[in-house]
């Protein structure tokens, strides 16, 4: 289980996104946000309960009631109006509200629901791209320019998962944390997922962005009746992605013959680039950026390999790097983490500390702290170089991804099984509130000894400092996100962990997520399978 918390950022050769003679797109500096304050009670007795027999493990110190005040929405709320290129908040001032054409409602589950939410204005049929397969047409009158649709719809899985589909799309949920929604099983997408790719500037007429934390889609320019539906990615989008982006779309526009220049292959390990691609990227990125195109082992640190030994390459993500090692005084087996600097890192210092962390590291210092939490992942040394630092934490051995742990026993575990594993889950998570952490990535991040049952929560670089405040970035699975996070942006921390407590709880004794959308999030509906006990 690695989930990497740096990123540099890179230079990205792609096509521009916005119809010929467009103007980059600028904040519109003459248009004013209409404030829209509303306030919301997030009460205990609304929060998912978790009844569970463990010793000293309550997490309850909030509030009964806890008034969330939403305040105006930030810039990655914005929409872009096409016609006087600017970005707005609810309405353009000059053009007004957007338009959005919706889905034909259809529940989820449904055989052939992709299809059956095509709006009425809209058809399939065969591709006007050749070996394409199927496209999407206009059958009504002309869609006119801005015109919205969606979101995309589909189901969230792992990186591996997303990359074996032609159907998926990166949600940014953070500059260290991305997620992965597919589209591969028609009974839980929808009809934008026969939208193909655009593959000149000429013929594509949508325009694929993330909004509030979903893809949509948007008219660049008129579509006449007749014509086929053909998409390219916004460059604001994409700028910020990981590498794994690359590969999606790649794979995306590989039915249309059309494929961005960069090429990655399935573990990252080079950069394939055209010669002109790369002189472009080298001469317009800043010079510290050329270590991007560099590996960097750990044992090239002095200090470093002269109490440690890397073993083995774990995995390479696109925030960093997991090894396998040893301690060379006593033989100990360690998990070593590798990770690039980014100038945008936020630093901070923690008590009984002088010098400024990076706040993964200062987080899993916290965490570490005497005394010990057995179901935390300790962190033994740590070192840093001008461009990165790695962490050496301990390696339960033997483990194994929760979620695997899980697909052992039909996807589910017994309810025996899933009281000792929470039980775990929930000391781990009342020991980082204690220390002042925000961990909700419980999912992605837990590690299980399949013979002992004793479980780990490690990596933290999709944590956060823990305060009383409102927290405006949910950077963990959106599956596990809270309905206020949904409906308004925000959320405080306690119960965001609570809920997501709950989820994770449901997902192991039921064997799926309880919600597959943010509407059914909101809905709170748990439909649960047969056979449990009260």
């Amino acid at each position: 289980c690695v989930v990497m918390s740096s990123a540099g950022d890179r230079q990205r050769v792609s096509r521009t996104s916005r119809a010929p003679g467009a103007a980059p797109s600028q904040p519109c500096t003459d248009v004013k946000a209409e404030a829209s304050v509303s306030e919301i009670c997030v009460k205990k007795e609304e929060t998912l309960e978790l009844h569970i027999c463990s010793r000293g493990d309550n997490l309850d110190t909030t509030p009964k009631d806890i008034c969330i005040k939403v305040e105006d929405p930030e810039c990655k709320d914005q929409l872009y109006c096409e016609v006087c290129k600017s970005f707005f908040f609810n309405k353009c001032e000059a053009h007004g509200p957007p338009v959005f054409i919706p889905d034909n409602p259809v529940p989820m589950g449904v055989p052939d629901r992709a299809r059956q939410t095509l709006p009425s204005e809209l058809e399939i049929q065969q591709s006007s791209i050749p070996d394409a397969g199927p496209g999407v047409f206009n059958k009504g009158e002309t869609v006119p320019v801005g015109a919205h649709f969606g979101p995309y719809q589909g189901e969230l899985v792992t990186r591996e998962e997303a990359m074996a589909s032609e159907y998926s799309w990166v949600i940014c949920r953070s500059r260290q944390c991305e997620q992965y929604i597919d589209a591969k099983r028609e009974m839980h997408a929808n009809w934008m997922r026969y939208v193909n790719c655009a593959r000149n500037d000429d013929e594509q007429n949508l325009v694929a962005f993330q909004y509030r934390g979903e893809i949509l889609y948007r008219s660049c320019r008129p579509i006449n009746p007749g014509q086929e539906l053909l998409v390219w990615y916004e460059e604001e989008y994409a700028e910020d992605l990981s590498p794994v982006f690359d590969s999606l779309w790649n794979k995306k526009c590989s039915r249309t013959g059309e494929s961005d220049v960069l090429q990655w292959d399935e573990n990252f390990s080079e950069i394939s680039v055209s010669a002109d691609a790369m002189e472009q990227a080298r001469s317009s990125a800043p010079e510290s950026q050329d270590v991007l195109l560099q590996e960097f082992h750990p044992s090239q640190h002095h200090e470093f390999d002269a109490r440690y030994a890397v073993v083995e390459l774990l995995a390479k993500e696109q925030y960093g790097t997991l090894y396998t090692g040893v301690h060379k005084a006593d033989g100990k087996e360690v998990g070593i983490k590798c990770v690039m600097k980014d100038p945008t890192d936020e630093l901070i210092t923690i008590p009984e500390q002088i010098k400024i962390l990076p706040l993964e590291v200062a987080l899993i210092k916290l965490v570490s702290k005497p005394p010990l939490c057995e179901n935390v992942v300790e962190l033994l040394d740590w070192f840093e170089t001008s461009t990165f630092f790695f962490l050496v934490v301990e390696r339960p051995n033997p483990c194994m991804d929760l979620r695997d742990f899980c697909k052992l026993d039909n996807g589910r575990l017994a309810e025996l099984v899933a009281q000792k594993v929470i039980q775990q889950v929930v000391r781990a998570a009342r020991h980082c509130c204690e220390r002042g952490v925000l961990h909700c990535d419980f999912e992605q991040n837990l590690l299980i000894n399949p013979d002992t049952l004793e479980v780990k929560l490690v990596d933290f670089g999709c944590a956060e400092v823990m305060t009383d405040e409102l927290y405006t970035d949910f950077p963990g699975n959106p599956a596990f996100s809270p309905p206020e996070w949904v409906q308004y942006r925000k959320y405080f921390g306690f119960p965001a962990i609570i809920w997501g407590l709950g989820v994770l709880l449901f997902e192991m004794v039921c064997g799926e997520l309880p919600f597959c959308n943010e509407e059914q999030i909101v809905k709170g509906h748990l439909p649960f399978i047969p056979g449990l006990s009260d």
